[in-house]
């Protein structure tokens, strides 16, 4: 549960946004990230993860989290690009889920130890 938390606390989406010049204007950014243990076993865990566009339509996301345990690893992922430095775990869009538009929200699961 603490890693629930964890995961949810951390979570930082980083969305490929394009800025407009003059007048000065951002796009509307942010995120809302669901989080579920789907399945448990001595020594691992299998996650269902749901990140919800709730700002302006992008092209590129990347959803980045630090476990709270050093040892935690992403043993393998679905539906995302997995990559993990230490305790810092990344999960990028693949090409079919590049784009998310407004209320859009990719889902994965990955099985975690």
């Amino acid at each position: 549960m603490k890693r629930l938390l964890a995961l949810l606390a951390t979570c930082t989406m980083l969305l490929g946004l394009t800025v407009l010049v003059s007048p000065p204007a951002a796009a509307a950014t942010g995120c809302k990230v669901d989080y579920s243990i789907t399945n448990q076993w001595s020594g691992g865990f299998q996650a269902g993860v749901k990140v919800t566009n709730l700002g302006d339509p992008v092209s590129g996301w990347t959803l980045k989290w630090t476990w709270p345990d050093g040892g935690q690893k992403v043993t393998q992922g679905w539906n995302a690009t997995w990559s993990q430095s230490g305790s810092t775990v990344s999960a990028a869009n693949v090409d079919w889920n590049r784009t998310l538009a407004t209320g859009g929200a990719p889902i994965w699961d990955s099985p975690a130890r």
